[in-house]
């Protein structure tokens, strides 16, 4: 799981991370460092630690910075979702 969060942050892909996912980014340095990231409200004092600050978003939001996208859980998934396909240039219309 590191190698791919590394090869995704090497590359600027998209980064998606939702409740606890957050301390697998802290897992691998440099993720984190100067990024905002929201997540569960636990994980505040290591998204420092790493470099990163902490964003505390409504539970029914999410946030981006650039191309990471991260809320703080399920209550979060319909902005998260949202945000998610937006980063990805994805368009939903409906008729």
């Amino acid at each position: 799981m590191q190698d791919m969060v590394r090869h995704f942050h090497e590359t600027g892909k998209p980064i998606f991370t939702i409740c606890h996912g957050v301390q697998i980014l802290m897992a691998v340095p440099g993720v984190l460092k100067g990024r905002k990231v929201a997540g569960l409200g636990a994980c505040e004092p290591e998204v420092t630690a790493v470099g990163g600050t902490y964003i505390d978003v409504k539970p029914t939001e999410a946030y981006v910075d650039g191309n990471m996208v991260s809320a703080k859980g399920w209550t979060g998934l319909a902005a998260f979702m949202r945000e998610c396909l937006n980063v990805l240039g994805t368009r939903i219309t409906h008729s």
